[in-house]
């Protein structure tokens, strides 16, 4: 029950910032497709850590998916904040 929990306020963590990357696609002039490639792959980073993470793998598989996550969030919000009209 508490790896559950765990999971759970990991996951709630990170939802914020998905988010407000997201939200920052919306007035960027960022490619949509490549948008489209990184939003797949972050969500299915998420879901292969949380796999990890429920399945009570070892650390070194559940850093690699929350480190792919956290590298794409990251990607997604400079492109974005690049490619916005006035921001920078």
């Amino acid at each position: 029950m508490e790896r559950i929990r765990r999971i759970q306020m990991n996951d709630l963590g990170n939802l914020p910032c998905f988010l407000v990357s997201g939200l920052f696609h919306v007035p960027s002039d960022a490619s949509l497709t490549m948008a489209r490639i990184m939003f797949y792959t972050c969500v299915v980073s998420r879901l292969l850590h949380f796999l990890a993470c429920f399945t009570a793998q070892t650390h070194d598989m559940r850093a690699t998916f929350w480190t792919i996550g956290s590298l794409i969030l990251t990607c997604m919000t400079l492109a974005a904040l690049f490619t916005a009209p006035g921001i920078l």
